[in-house]
């Protein structure tokens, strides 16, 4: 009988090098994924990816006028008015510290549960990362809604700033942001039509606008009697429908709904790690609508995932990461919708 004998060894790459390269690379799969899956404000902000630096400065610039020109005028001449003065300011956002989730994944379990641990954890850890990222947006959607203009002389439309539409402070309408009712539901949809003209005062883009409210109000407003988000969607062929319990479109608003609405006050102490601002009091928040250009996100590296393999351990540390930071942008582009 032979001493020693070469079995098949499935973790290996191309017969060479580490004989378990090829295990646990479905963490990286899995937790993309679930980050993708269930991070729904990836797709509804701006950002970008930068190679360097700390931070990104986004510049703002104000608007210029127009004038017809009188014959024989000088239009060099600063007193006859036709030289624009463009205001210019600027939105600056920092690169936060690494955001992680890490797990150790022990050989014992992987052994012995009749489930799969990595794959349950490497779901827990994009879960994590999308979780966390998302009611981060939010937040600062938020903040982007209660903020300032950036720019502060009045001129050509400027100063815009962030505000609020409170359904009780509609004519006729003192029930609150609530759907309990036909009545009730009206007015609401009410307040969602105040915050699309102010929007559009504002001269935000009509497209690409989204509201987001939770989940109880949005399935509430779906089953509201006589509903009008259901009833603006037939209307106008968006297939709203209350049998699939999906609004796509009202009054010019993709609708959709989150866990991550903030509704509480989270104080004015920030996070360790983070150098930008994300929490404030957001405790009247009843809905989020908002155009894309409201906030941005400066993006260092997208989500990695790595795998080191600790012996000393018998298990396998595995880490999902992002490097990034958010900040507000155009204040005039996010709405509070508030009893």
């Amino acid at each position: 009988m032979v001493s020693q004998t070469t079995p098949v060894q499935f973790g290996q790459a191309n017969l060479a090098g580490d004989d378990r390269a090829l295990f646990l690379k479905m963490f990286s799969g899995k937790v993309l994924e679930t980050f993708d899956e269930l991070n729904i404000m990836e797709g509804l902000i701006e950002s970008m990816t930068v190679s360097s630096g700390k931070s990104f400065q986004f510049p703002v610039f104000g608007r210029a006028a127009a004038k017809y020109h009188a014959r024989g005028d000088n239009m060099l001449d600063p007193a006859l008015g036709y030289l624009n003065n463009i205001e210019v300011g600027e939105r600056e956002i920092f690169i936060d510290r690494p955001l992680t989730a890490p797990a150790l994944v022990e050989d014992w379990e992987r052994l012995t549960n009749h489930w799969d641990a990595a794959s349950k954890t490497a779901v827990e850890l994009g879960r994590a990362l999308a979780a966390k990222r998302d009611k981060q947006l939010m937040q600062v959607v938020a903040k982007a809604a209660q903020s300032a203009s950036t720019l502060t002389a009045t001129q050509a439309g400027e100063p815009k700033t962030g505000t609020s539409v409170s359904v009780n402070s509609l004519p006729g309408v003192s029930t609150g942001w609530s759907f309990d009712t036909a009545a009730k539901a009206q007015g609401s949809f009410q307040a969602i039509a105040s915050a699309v003209a102010k929007l559009v005062e504002a001269d935000v883009p009509i497209d690409e606008i989204c509201l987001v409210m939770t989940p109880a109000n949005y399935f509430a407003a779906v089953a509201a009697p006589d509903s009008p988000f259901i009833h603006a969607d037939t209307t106008y062929g968006q297939a709203g429908n209350a049998a699939i319990g999906r609004i796509h479109r009202s009054m010019g608003f993709k609708v959709m709904y989150s866990n991550h609405v903030p509704q509480t006050n989270l104080g004015a102490v920030e996070e360790a790690g983070t150098f930008n601002s994300y929490n404030g009091d957001f405790s009247s928040v009843k809905a989020l609508a908002f155009h894309k250009s409201c906030i941005g996100t400066v993006r260092r590296s997208g989500v990695q995932v790595e795998r080191q393999r600790k012996a000393e351990y018998r298990s396998d540390f595995v880490s999902a990461t992002c490097v990034e930071g958010s900040g507000v942008l155009r204040p005039e582009s996010a709405i509070i919708i508030t009893d």
